[in-house]
């Protein structure tokens, strides 16, 4: 489920070399891709906004190759959008509460709850996402995450996290935030700022060096390496972070010494 016209045009902007033949492929891809299974759909897609959408090139000499066709810009220059009720025809018609977009493509699922009803808690948000799951999935072949809320209480998670894995976010400005504050407020005003949306994003493509909490980064991230930090950092002895970056890829010099620096500091933490 692709804004196709939000999509080509971030496509054209960020690969201006690219014929309209080529446009019309990298678009295409996504936008009218599907799988029997939802998670190794998801997985797929997944690559193609990491490392490029995969598009053949004829050259002159008859030879064909294979561009990867970048979909989203992981300095920051996207194109976003926020949809209340977006209406999505799959099994059934779903109309999840809000739907954030990145040049077109719905990163994430908000599901809110009314917190005057008493069977309408965050549970209850949750039983909803796995519904839509089931019955648009469509909606979640390129997802990074999902929320649930009651208004109050706010929580996030991957694709794949079972209720007990959604995590509160309790970060602003890279500061742990007093208690008090509204957890839905904190949530939306530190996760979805778009540098953060996007930082998981940039660390496993290999741009980077990631700190983060395990929700937001995945079980079953299989790109890469998740090194925990406990014990010598007690500004984050409340939660579990993990250092993100990709096995086996050469980082930066500056990103490698922030990745030594922060193995150094907790001892040479098991993977």
């Amino acid at each position: 489920m692709v804004l196709v016209s939000r999509l080509r045009e971030a496509v054209q902007r960020l690969n201006p070399e690219l014929t309209a033949a080529e446009i019309d492929e990298a678009v295409d891809k996504p936008a009218g891709y599907g799988a029997q299974s939802l998670v190794d759909g998801h997985k797929e897609v997944y690559d193609w906004l990491r490392n490029g959408v995969p598009v053949q090139r004829v050259e002159p000499d008859g030879r064909r190759t294979v561009l990867p066709v970048r979909a989203i810009d992981f300095d920051g220059a996207n194109d976003l959008l926020a949809v209340r009720q977006f209406t999505v025809h799959g099994l059934k018609v779903r109309r999840p509460d809000i739907v954030p977009f990145v040049n077109g493509l719905p990163l994430v699922v908000i599901e809110l709850k009314n917190p005057a009803d008493r069977n309408a808690d965050i549970e209850a948000a949750w039983n909803q996402i796995q519904t839509y799951k089931a019955d648009i999935p469509q909606l979640f072949c390129c997802n990074l995450l999902n929320v649930i809320s009651d208004g109050t209480v706010a929580r996030y998670g991957s694709l794949t996290a079972e209720f007990g894995r959604y995590s509160r976010w309790r970060l602003l400005g890279g500061e742990k935030v007093a208690k008090g504050r509204l957890e839905l407020d904190v949530l939306m005003l530190g996760l979805f700022e778009p540098r953060a949306l996007l930082a998981v994003q940039a660390a496993k493509r290999g741009q980077g060096v990631m700190l983060g909490r395990e929700a937001f980064i995945s079980e079953k991230l299989a790109s890469g390496q998740l090194v925990r930090l406990m014990r010598k950092l007690p500004s984050l002895r409340t939660f579990d972070y993990y250092i993100v970056y990709p096995q086996g890829f050469e980082l930066p010099r500056k990103s490698r010494a922030f990745r030594d620096w922060m193995l150094e500091q907790v001892g040479g933490a098991s993977h």
